[in-house]
């Protein structure tokens, strides 16, 4: 595996020259504290005031963890890991990055199915500076039933996490219906709040009708409702609940929901037209939860795009609210051209054109542009490429590198 990373600061600029495959997803932000990816927290591009949840198999490694001080960036070699969709394979990997602490980075992998239709995934990572991720998980999919269980273990220096979940979905007809629990635990010796942890349980269930009007017509029902526990640093108990209907009328995909977070209620909905083979629009309405102190945030997105084959364009103009009442505006932009041996696109985002939220975002603009090229020749059985990004990062006033990053606690 082939990685490196330029970083150059000019003033509030950040400017990365990467051949990186370290990263968890291009449509998120990563910022880095140090030389690694090990103390770095997620944004996603479209929304960087808080974190995203980091997915590892079955295991969800929730972003309240970088707010009590448990940073994303660790997990990213072992998410690229672990493979639980695959389960008629056997997979064995050795994946080794040689050079100086902290740089230096061992990942042993093993994937293979138990009897018929399901799959155990064994990932072990050992790096410097004594730290070290190991993951058990088993996934079992059969007849519209899947079964998941995963079992993690993350120590770095005299921190210690166990993380645990269970996670069962099932479909038939027209019902279907999903049951989650999660548990992390997580332990420092060295600090005055030594034990953090958070537990959360989950039902999200819906019923089709089918074509209630014509063929062109659907409409499903569902429910989904969250109990989530944290302790540590944020203290609190969160029950989200949420009731709606999602379908589809003729050339319209629509979502209209209320949303229940505690004791706040917040109308959530989204509609995509297809004008035309070619072109998309839409406008999609949400809440975000603000952990702790943090405030709720409500998003109004609104998007146009066009698809002309190996051609990409969309726009995506997004407006932040308390209410209806417009307080933060953004806008993004993304372009991607693909053909067979070539992926080319280009990401931008310019942020804070409204600012009169009680806290902006430290991000002032964000660019990408990547270029992949992958020959392919007849008679071998495998494919060389090359991958090349080149991310600009551009901060605001807000941004104090001294400090910590907008809202996350550093300890």
């Amino acid at each position: 595996m082939l990685s490196g990373k330029f970083l150059f600061i000019i003033n509030s600029t950040l400017l990365f020259l990467s051949l990186d495959f370290l990263l968890p997803n291009y449509d998120n932000l990563v910022i880095d504290y140090g030389q690694t990816n090990y103390e770095s927290v997620i944004y996603p591009a479209e929304f960087p005031f808080y974190q995203e949840d980091l997915q590892i198999g079955n295991i969800t490694i929730s972003s309240y963890q970088s707010y009590q001080g448990k940073f994303l960036g660790n997990f990213f070699r072992i998410k690229e890991n672990v493979y639980l969709k695959t389960i008629d394979t056997v997979i064995t990997k050795i994946d080794y990055i040689q050079g100086g602490d902290p740089y230096k980075d061992l990942v042993l992998s093993y994937h293979g199915p138990i009897y018929s239709n399901d799959v155990i995934s064994v990932v072990s990572q050992n790096r410097p500076s004594n730290s070290q991720n190991h993951s058990i998980q088993y996934f079992n999919s059969n007849n519209g039933r899947n079964i998941g269980v995963g079992l993690m273990y993350h120590k770095i220096l005299v921190e210690e996490d166990f993380f645990s979940s269970f996670n069962y979905e099932h479909s038939s007809n027209r019902i279907s219906y999903n049951l989650l629990y999660s548990d992390h635990y997580g332990e420092n010796s060295e600090l005055a709040i030594s034990v953090v942890g958070r537990r959360k349980f989950s039902f999200s269930g819906s019923y089709d009708f089918g074509n209630v009007v014509d063929r062109t017509s659907q409409l499903s029902l569902f429910i989904d409702f969250s109990t989530t526990n944290t302790y540590g640093y944020i203290d609190e108990n969160l029950q989200i609940f949420k009731i709606g209907a999602l379908g589809e009328y003729h050339k319209t995909h629509y979502m209209l929901s209320f949303a229940k977070y505690n004791e706040q209620i917040y109308p959530e909905y989204s509609f995509e037209l297809k004008m035309s083979k070619q072109v998309m629009v839409g406008i999609k309405r949400f809440a975000i939860y603000g952990p702790g102190n943090l405030e709720d945030r409500e998003i109004n997105r609104f998007s146009i795009g066009i698809d002309r084959g190996p051609l990409n364009l969309s726009l995506v103009p997004v407006i932040i609210s308390e209410g209806f009442s417009p307080k933060f505006l953004y806008a993004g932009l993304k372009f991607s051209y693909f053909t067979d041996i070539t992926k080319f696109s280009v990401k931008a985002y310019k942020y804070n054109f409204i600012k009169t939220l009680n806290q902006d975002s430290a991000l002032d603009s964000y660019f990408l542009i990547s270029l992949m090229f992958s020959p392919n020749f007849n008679g071998i059985r495998f494919r060389p490429f090359i991958d090349t990004k080149y991310r600009l990062i551009n901060f605001n006033d807000l941004y104090n590198n001294e400090y910590d990053y907008t809202e996350i606690k550093k300890i």
